[in-house]
């Protein structure tokens, strides 16, 4: 028991319409939990056949010549980078406390001079 859809015949052949079935939606239209089945299924065989080809050692063949070119750099991590930046943050913060602190007191010692 399956959907039946008729599909008119190619050009050139006889008219006459031929029944056909959707496999596959009939089979998921069935069987829900099929389609999440065939995905993962699908996932783990392209997974397999991409381990076992010549891109995965390619792969590996790229990662470790750009760590090593990396390494050469004097290059940091991103968490290092944003500790700095916070700290950079924090430092422009107290300076500017700092300067405003001097601007009052000039001014209080010009008030005092005059």
């Amino acid at each position: 028991m399956g959907f039946r859809i008729s599909l008119p015949a190619p050009r050139g052949r006889t008219n006459r319409r031929q029944p056909h079935r959707a496999g596959a939606a009939a089979y998921f239209a069935r069987n829900r939990n099929g389609m999440n089945t065939f995905f993962n299924d699908l996932q783990d065989k392209l997974n397999q056949a991409f381990e076992n080809s010549p891109a995965k050692d390619i792969e590996r063949n790229v990662k470790a010549m750009m760590t090593q070119g990396f390494s050469k750099l004097d290059l940091v991590t991103r968490e290092e980078f944003d500790i700095q930046a916070q700290v950079l943050a924090k430092t422009r913060a107290k300076l500017e406390l700092l300067e405003a602190r001097v601007a009052e007191l000039e001014a209080r010692l010009t008030a005092q001079a005059s």
